[in-house]
């Protein structure tokens, strides 16, 4: 197999009294070339955030997002993604507001991520945590959040075909293809943790979904 690529990163930060915007552009082009199957990906990515903070009580930070996504491969008899050539676009938005309260004991998080993507449904997966510092060393959270993921294009639209006893008399050969209506996964976890640091060189840190 011969993979190939290359990577392009340009940013720009903007410091304002009240925080800081940054813009992202990102592209990325790789190839692989393999004796059954050849694959290349071109990706363009663009990204906004925006970071307000709050004097002693908390912070704001949101964002957009696009990234267009050109899929192109070559296929063979045994190993194939169809069609050939496919195109996505993935739209994203985001916030996350935190209050630090009680003395800046407690810190609350709310936030939630926002997905619009060519091959999925539109999807909120939003979050909250809550951590309290017992002391300076010792704090407890929980937290309740959910995730998504969407299929890839292999699952939705890859096929392949093995020999499943090839060395038999009578050879016999199977065939796993993709399902487009595969839906996104969701996940909906919940966590309790306990943190606390004994001196300088010991800590202890537990969690339990």
């Amino acid at each position: 197999a011969e993979s190939r690529g290359a990577t392009v990163l340009l940013e720009l930060d903007q410091p304002r009294s009240w925080g800081e915007r940054n813009w992202q552009l990102y592209y990325d082009d790789r190839s692989r070339d393999e004796e059954r199957y050849d694959t290349s990906i071109q990706t363009v990515d663009l990204q906004f955030t925006e970071l307000r903070q709050s004097t002693g009580s908390g912070e704001l930070v949101w964002g957009l997002g696009y990234r267009h996504q050109h899929n192109r491969s070559r296929s063979s008899y045994s190993v194939s993604v169809l069609p050939e050539v496919i195109n996505e676009d993935l739209f994203t938005a985001f916030f996350q507001q935190s209050w630090r309260l009680l003395d800046q004991r407690l810190e609350l998080t709310l936030g939630s991520k926002f997905e619009q993507s060519s091959r999925a449904d539109f999807n909120i997966q939003p979050s909250l945590k809550a951590s309290y510092r017992l002391g300076p060393d010792h704090t407890v959270w929980a937290s309740v959040s959910r995730a998504v993921r969407t299929p890839s294009l292999v699952e939705t639209h890859g096929r392949l075909i093995t020999g499943l006893f090839a060395e038999t008399p009578l050879p016999l050969f199977g065939s796993f293809n993709g399902n487009s209506d595969v839906g996104e996964e969701k996940l909906d976890a919940y966590e309790l943790g306990w943190r606390r640091r004994f001196g300088s060189r010991l800590a202890g840190n537990a969690s339990m979904p």
